[in-house]
């Protein structure tokens, strides 16, 4: 990781009960349909320590399988998530 590489720095959304939610037109303009960066960037390594708001991607890879209980005759949904361990050069939540 360079913590010298540069990110762009997008506003936090409007209240803490929305920090883990789907963006959603009642945000506003400055969040929907897409957040609008603030203009300002800001060194990896101090967006982080700071917790400034910045673009991330997460990806979840999920296979669904029916299949019957064992010793029943109901169905039950199985998932399978596949997981990645996290790079142990990461500057937050290494080998995570």
């Amino acid at each position: 990781q360079d913590s010298s590489e540069l990110f762009d720095l997008y506003p936090a959304p409007p209240s803490m009960s929305q920090h883990n939610s789907i963006i959603t037109s009642d945000w506003g303009p400055s969040y929907f349909p897409s957040p609008k960066p603030t203009g300002k960037v800001k060194e990896r390594g101090r967006v982080h320590v700071d917790g400034d708001w910045h673009r991330s991607v997460q990806v979840w890879i999920v296979q669904k399988d029916e299949s019957q209980r064992e010793g029943g005759d109901e169905e039950e949904e199985k998932v399978r998530v596949l997981l990645q361990r996290r790079s142990p050069y990461k500057d937050t939540h290494p080998n995570l």
